[in-house]
């Protein structure tokens, strides 16, 4: 089955390997912002599910030299929601937010997204500084949280489209992502791109998620060589990824990160 890369020439993210776990960075921001795409955590740590994501998320601020208390609390649900941080507003909310995105322009806040399957976006406006993580399922992706986004960094921050870069994590890939019909009428009448996310095989349709915010992300003017991906797939590379079609409720969850102020 092809892929993305068969069809949008796109940008590699580099890997690194720390003790328990490994992530993803693009080379292109080195040195500018802190920020990568992790894999499984490799531990045993008696923890419940809040716990592990917990302790997770301060190893891996530890790697990336970020403060674990910068991060901004999300509970995501598979929506477009998008919460707007500027700098010097009130940052630290007591309890978890009801989002799938969080952009900003402050240095003193870090961004972080949970995934097994969907797809994690960072966000980077070069000349702003402005940054944005969103988490994009199919449901959030048919809804438009990308463009969304996009929209956010100009309308609310001045940026300029032009000159952001999108990072996008692993997720699951197409050779794994059979959509019934039901989804499949939902996409058809929400992405006018759904004819070249969606593949046909046998009788069975699949989506490709990459493509879809891909294609989303260029026809608002996103440079092709500003988008930065790895094809790796989640559902079928058990020892690297979690992954909820795979595990059900057994799932784990792996963490994307991105902060300015590291």
């Amino acid at each position: 089955m092809g892929g993305t890369g068969a069809m949008l020439k796109k940008e590699r993210l580099l890997y690194k390997w720390r003790t328990h776990f490994g992530y993803f960075v693009c080379p292109a921001l080195r040195g500018k912002i802190s920020h990568g795409f992790s894999t499984k955590f490799l531990f045993q740590e008696n923890y419940n599910y809040v716990e592990k994501i917990n302790y997770q998320k301060k190893i891996f601020c530890e790697a990336l030299k970020i403060s674990y208390r910068s991060i901004v609390p999300l509970h995501q649900i598979h929506s477009n929601k998008i919460l707007i941080i500027k700098e010097h507003e009130d940052i630290c909310p007591p309890s978890l937010l009801e989002y799938d995105g969080v952009v900003t322009d402050s240095p003193s806040v870090a961004l972080s997204i949970c995934t097994a399957d969907c797809l994690p976006i960072l966000l980077f406006e070069k000349k702003k500084k402005i940054i944005g993580a969103i988490h994009a399922g199919w449901k959030g992706t048919s809804l438009g949280i990308l463009p969304k986004l996009l929209n956010a960094v100009v309308q609310e921050f001045d940026g300029r489209i032009e000159n952001c870069l999108l990072l996008m994590g692993p997720s699951i890939r197409p050779c794994c992502f059979e959509i019934k019909e039901d989804v499949l009428l939902i996409l058809q009448s929400r992405l006018s791109c759904w004819e070249r996310a969606v593949q046909k095989v046998d009788n069975l349709f699949y989506f490709d998620l990459q493509m879809a915010n891909c294609l989303q992300a260029i026809m608002m003017g996103v440079l092709k060589e500003n988008i930065w991906s790895t094809n790796f797939c989640t559902c079928c590379q058990s020892g690297w990824f979690h992954s909820y079609r795979r595990d059900k409720d057994r799932a784990g969850r792996m963490l994307s990160i991105i902060s300015s102020g590291g």
